[in-house]
């Protein structure tokens, strides 16, 4: 069989110009094989054609995903890096403003025969209590209690803190260990000023709670 002048692909998705496929048609009568093998051609894309189409894949896996996937160490190290520093920052910043909070509001403890009332503002102008025939008993106060069970609140509080602390420091990569310790430092030093000004509050409250419970 002779080379034929042009692809008989090209003849037969009608790639050629009039001049070229006359070219090829002459071709064709001469040769039946060329003839044959043209005719398995267009078998074949009448067969792709009849095919049902598929959509493709939206994203093909591959085998290095799972390879250059960062492991949970090095998670948790991004983690103390980016995020643990910030959220030191921000528990001490809140833990501030709620500090601050209590001691700008000045909380206010009163006693009375129904209970316990807490009230926040300055108190009000003294009003001469109305007599009362028959005294009501008055709830006992311990100020050695209350001041032991505050006490003990504040340390275990500080005892959690340092822990949480060391923990962190202790799996905190060398080049941020130095300066989230600071950080941590901080934040503990924050939280005790705040400790310390609601102990304040506190002795000021107690202090007007025992010469309410006088007066009465």
């Amino acid at each position: 069989m002779k080379q034929a002048p042009h692809d008989l692909r090209d003849y037969l998705f009608d790639e050629l110009t009039a001049v070229e496929r006359a070219d090829v048609e002459s071709y064709l009568a001469a040769e039946p094989a060329a003839r044959e093998e043209l005719s398995r051609l267009r078998m074949t894309c009448e067969a792709v054609k009849a095919l049902p189409a598929e959509e493709p894949p939206r994203r093909i896996a591959f085998v290095s995903d799972k390879i250059f996937e960062p492991s949970l160490a090095a998670r948790a190290l991004r983690w103390l890096r980016l995020d643990g520093p910030r959220f030191a920052l921000g528990m001490s910043a809140l833990l501030a403003v709620l500090f601050v909070g209590l001691w700008a509001t000045e909380p206010r403890l009163t006693v009375a025969a129904d209970g316990w009332t807490v009230a926040f503002g300055p108190a009000p102008t003294a009003v001469e209590p109305t007599p009362v025939v028959v005294p009501q008993p008055q709830p006992a106060l311990d100020e050695a209690r209350v001041r032991a069970l505050f006490e003990e609140v504040a340390a275990a509080s500080e005892a959690r803190q340092r822990q949480a602390a060391e923990e962190m420091v202790r799996t905190a990569s060398a080049e941020t260990r130095a300066e989230l310790k600071g950080d941590i430092q901080a934040a503990q030093e924050d939280m005790l000023s705040g400790l310390r000004i609601v102990q304040g509050n506190y002795d000021k409250l107690f202090k007007e709670l025992t010469q309410v419970a006088v007066a009465r």
